[in-house]
This record gives structure tokens, C-alpha cells and sequence, in this order.
């Protein structure tokens, strides 16, 4: 053998040894990094805009953003994420069509989501996982307490969807835990006036709020 040959062999084993290094230190930098994600980045990185949703609205080939599925306790939604909050997502409610509109999902009620295809991307689950930590201004620092507090101020009537009921009336106070709402009730007497009840519900049990 040459000399000129052995240094060559001797070069490309060195060079294929730490190609197959920096090969392992990408694979462990990247399971590191996933392994810091959250369920709220995942999410943060389907946000879709209102100029998307009306461009896919007037003309469905201009789809470009796919809908995620989210699976609640009481059932899945098909729907569009619009904002991410510290705790909560605000969608827009595709299927079923009876719950079409928009709505604000506790994360906690989230059991899990699944990207489903468009016309940009018809492989959804292949794409790259979003940088850690994503944000969207402050509202990405908002609670859902803060933003039920603020209906509370203005008065607004909402509908919690919990399990399989449905609780709507006006929002009469917020804790740290809960929400109390005030529903009418009508009363068993002949009296054709309405009695209200303060019913109270936990943010772990609330699957959906929507603008009643």
C-alpha cells in the first residue's frame, strides 16, 4: 500500500467518524429541545389569521391552512386556532355545524388535537417542530381568569359547555378557580316572573365558553 493511499483511508475514516458525531450531538440537541415543548407551542404554531380564514371562507381552494381536530371530554371539534393565550385558545368552531362560531377553549380540557390536512400542506404530521416558548404579544401572557373577569365587567352572557350540559347566563363574579354565573330559572309557581340561580363551575371542568 502507498503511503498516499493509507493517509487518504486514514482521512476519510476521520472524516466519516465525525460526520456520524455531529450526526448524534444534532439527534440529542433536537430530542432536548422537543422534550421542552409544550402542548400550548404546538398549538401556538396553528394559529391562523383572520385575513386566512377569510380567503379560505370566500374561495375553499385558497384553503392553505389546515383545521385541527380537538378532542374535548364531551366530543371532538373541528376548528381553527385564532389566538393562544397562557391557558386557554380562542377557535373558530367548524364541525359540528350546530356549535359553529367562535369559542374559548381551556387548555386543560384539551385530551388531545390532531393537524388534519389542506391544500399547502396534505401531510400535516410531517411538519417541523415550532421553537419553544412562541409568542403573540400579550396575549399570549393573558389567563382565562383575566379575560372572565373583563366579560364580568361588561355584563356578557356565555354558555359553558361542561360534559354533555350547557350553562348560560351573565357572569356574576370570578375566582381563582371558578366562575359564578346567574341563569334564569323558571320558577314552578304561576308567577310569570323568573327566578335566577347562581351556579357556580370549576375552569377544570369547563370545556368550552362561548358568547351567549
Amino acid at each position: 500500500m502507498r503511503w498516499e493511499r493509507l493517509f487518504q483511508d486514514l482521512e476519510d475514516q476521520l472524516e466519516r467518524e465525525t460526520d456520524a458525531e455531529l450526526e448524534d450531538l444534532t439527534r440529542d440537541e433536537e430530542r432536548r429541545r422537543l422534550s421542552r415543548l409544550t402542548m400550548r407551542d404546538w398549538l401556538q404554531d396553528l394559529v391562523v389569521s383572520s385575513t386566512d380564514i377569510n380567503a379560505s371562507t370566500a374561495s375553499p381552494l385558497r384553503d392553505v391552512h389546515g383545521s385541527v381536530l380537538v378532542d374535548l371530554r364531551n366530543g371532538a371539534l373541528e376548528c381553527r386556532v385564532l389566538r393562544v393565550g397562557s391557558d386557554w385558545i380562542l377557535v373558530q368552531i367548524k364541525t359540528p355545524h350546530v356549535k359553529a362560531g367562535t369559542a374559548l377553549i381551556p387548555l386543560g380540557s384539551i385530551r388531545s388535537f390532531e393537524p388534519l390536512p389542506s391544500n399547502a400542506n396534505p401531510e400535516p404530521q410531517t411538519r417541523r417542530a415550532p421553537r419553544a416558548s412562541s409568542s403573540s404579544g400579550l396575549t399570549s401572557e393573558i389567563g382565562i381568569a383575566f379575560v372572565l373577569r373583563d366579560l364580568c365587567r361588561r355584563r356578557r352572557q356565555v354558555s359553558l359547555w361542561i360534559d354533555s350540559d350547557e350553562i348560560t347566563g351573565t357572569i356574576e363574579r370570578v375566582g381563582k378557580d371558578h366562575v359564578t354565573v346567574s341563569r334564569d330559572v323558571v320558577p314552578r309557581s304561576t308567577s310569570p316572573e323568573k327566578a335566577r340561580r347562581l351556579v357556580t363551575a370549576a375552569f377544570h371542568f369547563i370545556d368550552v365558553i362561548v358568547l351567549a
